[in-house]
């Protein structure tokens, strides 16, 4: 269920959370990202700025977290006692903080910027995260997927935050609650009359020939670690649900490569707010680097067999899922989910054949780290 609302002039959404109709959470999201900085690094100072903002405000009745993606900024709240959300004035508070901007301070500004320097450190030592990141940033580096999430070559100042809050007070916003709070926080908002579909909200940026990236960290040993990628600039429902299937499917084959001596070895789906990709993640010892990479190709090559896809018939049901879920519809917002997740299995199983080959056809990015 879901309903129009607005909150201070700005226009959105409010979910109910159907599924966790015990749980004692809120979900407040922007549909902004990194994607949307003129510097990288401006969505995840006011996401650190709002955590820090919120968790002052209920200060031990729950806790504050946030994360940023290069689609969404996303603050949940997890209270420990669900009767806090019946205190009008704290959650008029709450909400407040959250949407009212203009308000930073350049000292919040700061104190966000030195804390992300910690995690930003902390980051730089997870060399899985540093291959993932990079697995998008090969795939759509002209386009604004290609953006970090943040410390790119130039830091943003406060004068550089301030003009990207111009910009953040017009994204557009979904708040998600279960279904005994949410009707308590929609007195909070100007809320329309009726239920609605909600429309498609989603940008196209221009996708180009994705870029080849090689790094080399001396300090890894005899190892490589290479992540292979294709984007798919395109929504729909069966093209996601598709590639989930695909993606579950290559990870089981690639764990083969554990007989070589692999560690990482993973398939996934990215699912943007007007593309997605699959994603392929594997290392190994320099000396077995052909051979490993000659298996990679055959997994993707070989066509998918009866067996695997009855395996996947029950997958299918959790991708459908998925594609409901609370964080996809606040990524989107947008009915897309709603109306076509009735596509039958069958129909995805008849064409995976052919999908599997367009996606063979098309250029794909990689990313590799050799010492």
């Amino acid at each position: 269920m879901s309903f129009s609302a607005s909150f201070l002039g700005r226009e959105g959404r409010l979910f109910e959370r159907c599924e966790t109709s015990t749980d004692s959470s809120l979900w407040l999201v922007l549909r902004l990202g990194s994607r949307d900085d003129h510097i990288a690094g401006c969505t995840h100072t006011l996401e650190h700025v709002l955590v820090k903002r919120i968790q002052a405000i209920i200060e031990n009745a729950g806790t504050v977290n946030g994360y940023t993606t290069h689609d969404v900024l996303m603050i949940t709240i997890s209270m420990f006692d669900s009767g806090i959300f019946k205190k009008e004035a704290l959650v008029t508070e709450l909400l407040t903080a959250f949407f009212n901007l203009d308000a930073i301070s350049e000292q919040e500004f700061s104190e966000a910027r030195e804390q992300i320097g910690q995690e930003l450190l902390l980051s730089e030592m997870t060399m899985k995260k540093a291959v993932t990141d990079a697995s998008v940033q090969c795939l759509w580096d002209r386009s604004s997927l290609g953006k970090p999430i943040d410390g790119g070559d130039k830091r943003p100042g406060y004068k550089d935050f301030k003009v990207f809050l111009e910009y953040a007070g017009k994204a557009k916003f979904a708040v998600m609650a279960s279904s005994p709070h949410l009707s308590t926080i929609a007195k909070h908002f100007s809320v329309g009359s009726d239920e609605i579909y909600l429309e498609m909200c989603i940008d196209r940026p221009s996708v180009y020939d994705p870029m080849h990236i090689k790094r080399e960290r001396k300090d890894m040993g005899s190892m490589f670690v290479k992540a292979w990628g294709v984007g798919i600039p395109a929504i729909s429902a069966q093209e996601i649900m598709t590639a989930g299937i695909v993606s579950g499917i290559w990870n089981q084959r690639l764990q083969v490569l554990k007989k070589y001596g692999s560690y990482v070895t993973a398939c996934f789906p990215r699912i943007h707010r007007g593309e997605h990709s699959i994603n392929v993640i594997y290392s190994g010892d320099l000396s077995a680097m052909d051979q490993v990479e000659n298996v990679v190709k055959d997994i993707r090559e070989k066509e998918i067999s009866e067996e695997e896809m009855g395996f996947m018939k029950s997958y299918f049901s959790g991708v459908k899922n998925r594609a409901e879920s609370d964080e996809l519809k606040s990524m989107f917002l947008s009915d897309i989910f709603g109306q076509d997740t009735s596509v039958p299995f069958d129909s995805i199983k008849s064409n995976i054949h052919d999908w599997c080959r367009k996606i063979e056809e098309k250029q794909s990015g990689s990313v590799l780290w050799v010492s």
